[in-house]
């Protein structure tokens, strides 16, 4: 969804700017030249998915809460929920 936000037809890659590449590997690796619009776009998505919610707040993801659900075989019953500020009740 953010990608589609941005329009971006090119996702090309550039060198990344490593100072001290003796230790690793670093060197190789390559840096979205899209990345700046695809944070943008994924700070302003939001939707309902399968575990709720998906919308950031302050640049974090937010969880409100989740249901706790304990499986047997083709049955799931519900043991309760867990939220930030309470726990799990």
């Amino acid at each position: 969804m953010a990608i589609e936000k941005t329009s971006t037809a090119n996702l090309g890659f550039q060198k990344a700017n490593v100072s001290n590449t003796s230790a690793t590997d670093l060197e190789n690796l390559r840096v979205s030249q899209n990345g700046p619009n695809l944070v943008r776009a994924l700070s302003n998505t939001s939707f309902i998915g399968l575990t709720g919610d998906f919308r950031f707040i302050n640049g974090q993801l937010q969880s409100l809460a989740f249901q706790i659900v304990n499986m047997n075989e083709n049955e799931a019953r519900r043991v309760g929920f867990w939220t930030p500020r309470k726990g799990i009740t």
